[in-house]
């Protein structure tokens, strides 16, 4: 039997929020005009697809990428609800609520040497629904994780935002493990989870991890069979490409293999597979899905990821690699505007350049010193159940959490930016008509 979601939140919000979180945090006119927004990534975006790791002992090895999901820095619980100053704007966006989080996020339980994380990190995902959708539902907006509508066998309503990210993802049509590598025994969703289950209880090390063309076709079957509304007024987010590039990178290039690798990357004027692949899911969520505003987002710069920095002690080397790396991304993007500058796309998928202002954040002083050295936050929090800012000074602050993974303040902005790009591109439509 499937709850609906809306109905309990409804009830739990009156009654549990304070005045400092109840309500919208901002009138319509700084929200987009859209119903709900479906998400589509990799673990960039995921907020709980993916399971966080049930148990983890700092004695014993580094921290798994999936201490937290989202994959990020944890965000103190006295900030939820309350105001935040986006970086370089004087635009006030608020912390979601810890009710919008427990949402947001998976239910499972997880532990750091035996107790238990009650603190959650946040990702641009969070920030962006939070901030920038209304929902008239509910006096917030919703988001969930699609394998709550498996697992928890939850409703959603049509202004529900539903994120199908999963961390590890790639552009494939099917399913892959944590290394990159193909799985062909998963076949359906049922599948999916069960074996999602079993990875979370520490039965098994494996895990399958749907590719975005799979991503699509989840969210298409469960709209088919009524576990999911239509809505023509959803948005559709897509940012994905940065595993394809790192693990054709790592298997091909650096194996000598480069016809492969040509084949996956492509030049600028000709895509690789990758991209290709992009490409065939969204034409699938857009003759099958009747999808019209889809939004795909530009890659940022992965060379500046602490992993990328940390590939080779030797400096000559490791300039080479993020050099090379550099040009994939910025090969891989112009290869997605091209192909969706289009005609037959016109007014139907927009390309925003949210990877050009990440980018451009990570040169900035206050995140310089990190990125040049490829430091993280969570190599240097001694107490990974404190909450931590990620701040290392008065004036720098790190910008990836973990070795392929940003801090929560850079998710803020990614949001922004996230937000700014589709209200800038609606009113150039606006304009144009």
């Amino acid at each position: 039997m499937y709850f609906h979601l809306s109905i309990f939140l409804i009830i739990t919000l009156s009654f549990f929020s304070s005045s400092k979180v109840a309500g919208k945090p901002f009138s319509n006119n700084h929200r987009l005009p859209y119903d709900r927004v479906i998400i589509f990534g990799d673990s960039i975006s995921d907020t709980g697809n993916f399971p966080a790791a049930k148990h983890y002992s700092s004695d014993t090895s580094l921290p798994p990428y999936n201490l937290f999901v989202p994959i990020g820095n944890p965000v103190n619980p006295e900030y939820y609800g309350n105001v935040f100053t986006i970086i370089h704007s004087d635009t006030v966006w608020h912390y979601p609520s810890r009710y919008f989080l427990v949402w947001a996020t998976s239910p499972q339980k997880s532990y750091i040497d035996t107790h238990e994380k009650t603190i959650k990190s946040i990702n641009w995902v969070e920030y962006f629904v939070f901030n920038a959708l209304d929902n008239e539902d509910s006096p917030e907006p919703i988001l969930i994780p699609s394998s709550k509508i498996h697992q928890e066998k939850l409703f959603p309503s049509k202004s529900t935002s539903l994120n199908y990210a999963w961390a590890g993802a790639l552009t494939i049509d099917g399913f892959s493990g944590s290394n990159y590598k193909t799985i062909t025994n998963i076949h359906n969703e049922q599948e999916l989870y069960a074996l999602r289950k079993n990875y979370y209880d520490e039965k098994t090390k494996e895990i399958a991890i749907p590719g975005i063309k799979k991503q699509v076709k989840m969210y298409l079957h469960d709209v088919d069979s009524g576990l999911v509304p239509a809505n023509n007024n959803t948005a559709y987010l897509i940012l994905i490409g940065g595993n394809d590039i790192a693990a054709t990178f790592k298997n091909d290039l650096m194996h000598i293999n480069f016809r492969q690798f040509h084949q996956k990357i492509g030049t600028t004027s000709t895509p690789g597979t990758i991209a290709k692949n992009v490409v065939a899911a969204i034409d699938e969520l857009i003759n099958k899905g009747n999808a019209s505003h889809i939004y795909v987002l530009s890659l940022f710069d992965i060379s500046k990821l602490p992993s990328v920095y940390h590939a080779t002690n030797n400096v000559v080397i490791r300039w080479i690699i993020k050099k090379l790396m550099h040009n994939d991304v910025e090969r891989y993007n112009k290869q997605l505007s091209a192909i969706f500058s289009q005609p037959k796309y016109k007014h139907v998928v927009k390309f925003l350049p949210v990877g050009k202002s990440i980018n451009k954040l990570a040169q900035e002083a206050q995140f310089h010193n990190s990125v040049i050295n490829g430091l993280t936050c969570v190599s240097n929090t001694k107490e990974l159940l404190k909450p931590t800012d990620c701040n290392y000074s008065n004036k720098q602050t790190y910008f990836a959490w973990n070795e392929s993974h940003l801090t929560t303040v850079v998710h803020q902005y990614f949001a922004y930016r996230v937000f700014k790009n589709i209200q800038e591109n609606l009113q150039q439509m606006i304009n144009i008509t």
